[in-house]
């Protein structure tokens, strides 16, 4: 304690603003999509290459988003076996959400990435959100199918999955006779408005089959040949850009607990942001007032600009948020839920 009050001390009316690193107000919105780790992402980078080049320039989520999903094999590896391991089927194509930041930026060095407005958000969001209502809509028609074969319902897929093991099962040989004897059954029972959405989702898996990376991406994101270009300059740009992270144990703390117990992400944190450098977060918000979540684990990544300090030496992180102009301000009482500390570094840094 004797040493956090030292800290506190010397710290008083300290403050850093880095936020004129990055492209613009802080408003972009993930939507009702689990892809923090994509926006913190994007962050992370537009500001590692306004350090090393001067430029300040929005990159694209939606980019990232797809790319990563479609280009990297391994990413969902394990999701792929599990789904193998239900159904007997390996599918080509499963988006999920959830995703770690470290791999995506990594991928974004290792391959490009395309500028926001060859890739805008908001317009791959519209068409994203209509996929994810078909293949609800989808899962749902299975849900009913199983009962119907004396299968029980099961809870397969997730809230961040948007492809799930039944979903994906319409492409073996054992659904696809169920479909011909209940399909008729369950569509009689279905909503238009349901009826549309899943014939619209199952018409866009038949288009994505055999397609090259490009296609498909360009079905996604929709046609324009200066994406492209955009990763290859990018890949060019980001050459010796590297990750350096760091891990530590998240615990729900009273005030002074917390502050106490997370004396070391206080130091680093400060240490990253006098150099000029914002930092990504890993945190639980589960419970958290100013973030408007409810009680319960909420992990959430973001990035931070800066920090200021109160009277007594108090520090308070400046966020960098995805939720379209939410940007709350992180106290140091709360600093013992971060459970990661990250960095993009240019490669002078």
């Amino acid at each position: 304690m004797l040493a956090l009050f030292l800290a506190q001390a010397s710290a008083a009316g300290k403050s850093v603003d880095l936020s004129a690193q990055f492209p613009g107000a802080a408003v972009r919105n993930q939507g009702a999509t689990n892809t923090c780790h994509v926006f913190s992402t994007i962050a992370q980078l537009e500001a590692a290459v306004h350090r090393r080049y001067g430029l300040t320039i929005p990159l694209s989520e939606a980019d990232l988003f797809v790319r990563k999903v479609i280009e990297d094999p391994g990413y969902y590896q394990k999701v792929r076996e599990a789904m193998a391991s239900v159904t007997g089927v390996e599918p080509v194509y499963r988006f999920v959400e959830w995703g770690d930041a470290k791999e995506d930026i990594e991928f974004a060095v290792k391959n490009g990435i395309a500028r926001a407005d060859t890739a805008p958000w908001p317009a791959f969001s519209k068409r994203y959100d209509a996929f994810v209502k078909g293949q609800r809509a989808e899962l749902n028609a299975h849900d009913k199918i199983l009962v119907m074969i004396g299968g029980a319902k099961t809870d397969l897929h997730r809230e961040d999955s948007v492809m799930s093991a039944q979903e994906m099962a319409i492409h073996s040989d054992y659904f696809a006779s169920v479909r011909q004897n209940n399909f008729r059954k369950i569509d009689a029972e279905m909503t238009a408005d349901q009826f549309s959405a899943r014939k619209t989702f199952n018409e866009f898996l038949k288009q994505l089959e055999g397609r090259t990376h490009a296609e498909a991406e360009d079905l996604l994101l929709g046609k324009e040949p200066q994406r492209a270009k955009d990763h290859q300059l990018y890949k060019t740009l980001l050459q010796g850009f590297r990750v350096e992270q760091k891990f530590y144990d998240s615990k729900e703390l009273a005030d002074d607990a917390c502050r106490a117990a997370s004396a070391d992400r206080r130091a680093a944190l400060i240490a990253t942001f006098d150099k000029g450098i914002p930092a990504g977060l890993s945190m639980d918000v589960g419970g958290l007032k100013e973030w408007g979540v409810d009680k319960g684990p909420a992990s959430h990544a973001f990035t931070v600009t800066g920090y200021t300090t109160d009277a007594g030496g108090k520090v308070f992180l400046q966020s960098r948020n995805s939720w379209g102009g939410d940007n709350p301000s992180i106290s140091e009482d709360r600093f013992c839920r971060i459970s990661r500390i990250l960095k993009v570094l240019g490669p002078t840094e």
